[in-house]
């Protein structure tokens, strides 16, 4: 799923950001090219989860400020992923026929040409919520559907690995160990961290889809972890130098 070359550019400019700006704007761009995104970001959270700093394409600054003060408190989809801390389209939601009735789509979605949306979350070194990513596209456009969902999750990962890793001082990177991983375990992790999905895993290895889900449980209990984007969040610099 990471194969393609609009994701390796991606993977590539994320593995040689030095600076905050610089994953922030290799995201950004790759987000809009990856999904076809007319609107979208990055988004990043104090410790209240809220918004503190952006990067945003395809929306202007009075646009993204009425929907800080105005509209974030009727996003349903937002609400949900911040509690759950789990990838969300809002077709997952709402139908067609109720996202063209909910003001936040009728209205202000109608006037800046969002209704397609989703998001993810983006994790810090100790799995804390730090921000999140957003992708939009206009009513004439196709609904995210479960593989964009995947691939979201993905890049998340290695979005935030990359945040990361250009926020810790190189001393303390140095000297950061993880919980050892065994080799089936990494294996497993990194197919993850791909964007696949234990059936997918299951078939590349010739292993049962039980067996997938018992490692990853071990892997998550390992890191500390609760879920995909968390787990190669967590895994860094092993995950971006995975062959």
């Amino acid at each position: 799923m990471l194969s393609n070359r609009r994701t390796q550019r991606l993977l590539s400019a994320l593995a040689n950001a030095r600076r905050v700006a610089d994953v922030a704007d290799a995201a950004v761009d790759g987000l809009a090219d990856i999904f076809d995104s007319n609107i979208g970001g990055v988004f990043f959270f104090d410790a209240g989860l809220r918004t503190v700093e952006t990067s945003i394409y395809g929306m202007s600054d009075i646009d993204f400020d009425e929907y800080e003060r105005e509209w974030r408190g009727h996003d349903t989809v937002l609400a949900a992923m911040l509690e759950t801390q789990v990838p969300m389209h809002n077709a997952q939601f709402y139908s067609e026929h109720q996202l063209k009735r909910d003001p936040l789509y009728a209205d202000f979605g109608r006037r800046v040409n969002v209704y397609r949306y989703m998001c993810a979350p983006l994790y810090g070194s100790r799995a804390e919520l730090q921000g999140m990513l957003r992708v939009c596209r206009g009513a004439d456009e196709k609904p995210f559907d479960a593989n964009d969902l995947s691939l979201m999750t993905a890049l998340g990962g290695y979005i935030s690995s990359a945040l990361t890793r250009v926020r810790t001082p190189a001393s303390s990177r140095d000297g950061r160990k993880l919980p050892p991983l065994t080799p089936r375990e990494l294996e497993i992790a990194r197919l993850v961290a791909s964007g696949r999905n234990n059936l997918e895993i299951a078939r590349h290895l010739g292993l049962a889809r039980e067996t997938i889900k018992q490692t990853l449980r071990r892997v998550y209990q390992k890191l500390g972890v609760r879920c995909r984007a968390e787990m190669a969040a967590r895994l860094g610099a092993q995950m971006m130098l995975a062959p």
